[in-house]
């Protein structure tokens, strides 16, 4: 199995020599990558599993500082996106945030370093940006989310 172009790869995320994922480098890529999911010859979809993203370290981070993780369902206008603030270089998508059709959708994140310059009347912390954003990766993710549990 070949990536589609130079500036692509396939990844190895099960551990069983199988490629599971693709990793898009350019955003020129990314309509590509997204025609390879609606047309359901995408190999990857994550239907029944967790999303983790990781990146590179920008050093070590003060008491006030953390990364801010943006991720956005570019797929159909939904306007679906989330931010979290965590201090790791990781992050793991809330299964929550699946989408919740049956069809593909392509996900954008990126992470940026913030600092807490002061907190709001409930003690929220307000972030301030603290470097630059990192370049913005996409992922695809189908299958329907968890049913919703019934509240009394």
């Amino acid at each position: 199995c070949f990536p589609p172009n130079m500036f692509s790869a396939w990844i190895d995320l099960g551990g069983d020599g199988q490629p599971d994922a693709l990793k898009i480098d350019s955003w020129s890529n990314s309509y590509k990558l997204y025609k390879r999911i609606r047309s359901g010859t995408w190999p990857f979809t994550l239907a029944a599993d967790t999303v983790t993203l990781q990146w590179a370290s920008v050093g070590a981070l003060r008491d006030n500082e953390a990364y801010q993780v943006t991720i956005e369902d570019a797929t159909g206008g939904t306007g679906r996106k989330l931010t979290q603030y965590v201090t790791d270089t990781k992050f793991i998508v809330p299964v929550t945030f699946r989408p919740q059709d049956n069809s593909s959708h392509i996900m954008r994140w990126w992470v940026v370093a913030v600092r807490q310059t002061v907190a709001d009347d409930q003690g929220n912390p307000i972030w301030s940006t603290a470097g630059a954003a990192s370049a913005m990766r996409v992922f695809g993710w189908s299958g329907a989310g968890p049913a919703a549990t019934p509240t009394k």
